[in-house]
């Protein structure tokens, strides 16, 4: 098939049809195969990948790691963070949240990092661990220029307690 939206549909049709026989390798194949073409798409069928319970952690953290570009960067690598969690890979997935914090791309998409906190608590990193990310995330995001981030720090600043008023004031700018 010819690029454009019919084969990005079929790809999204085969990605579907292989996590539903339990292939991940060939649906994460499938992902890397639509490239740049149709980002939702692309979305979709990482989205895919990560629903079925019977893959694997690295399969799916690859389909998300093939769709963490352009404006949806963020909430791919945070997807990604979120499938080795609930596959309780707690290290990694607090390691993956600190990375996407540091290397936060503010043109992009915000991702909700709030209930990925957790991960935290379950990891080697600990509560501490989680402040250290939150005091960086924070930083980078105020010193930005992205009112959607702003925003969405603000929505997560409940949990931390004493950071709502510099958010705020942020916000109102």
């Amino acid at each position: 098939l010819p690029d454009g939206l019919i084969k990005a549909l079929w790809s999204l049709r085969a990605v579907t049809a292989y996590t539903a026989a339990g292939k991940g390798k060939a649906a994460t194949d499938e992902v890397i195969a639509m490239g740049d073409r149709a980002p939702e798409l692309r979305l979709l069928a990482a989205a895919t990948c990560g629903n079925q319970w019977n893959l694997g952690a690295d399969v799916v953290v690859r389909a998300w790691d093939a769709v963490a570009t352009g404006a949806y960067r963020n909430v791919a690598r945070a997807a990604a963070a979120q499938a080795l969690y609930q596959r309780g890979k707690y290290d990694a997935s607090a390691d993956r949240i600190a990375q996407l914090v540091a290397d936060l791309d503010l043109t992009a998409l915000p991702a909700r990092l709030d209930g990925l906190m957790y991960a935290f608590n379950q990891s080697r990193r600990g509560q501490a661990g989680w402040q250290m990310v939150w005091a960086t995330w924070r930083e980078r995001v105020l010193a930005g220029t992205s009112y959607e981030h702003v925003m969405a720090l603000l929505f997560a600043s409940a949990q931390q307690g004493g950071d709502v008023t510099p958010i705020l004031a942020r916000a109102a700018e």
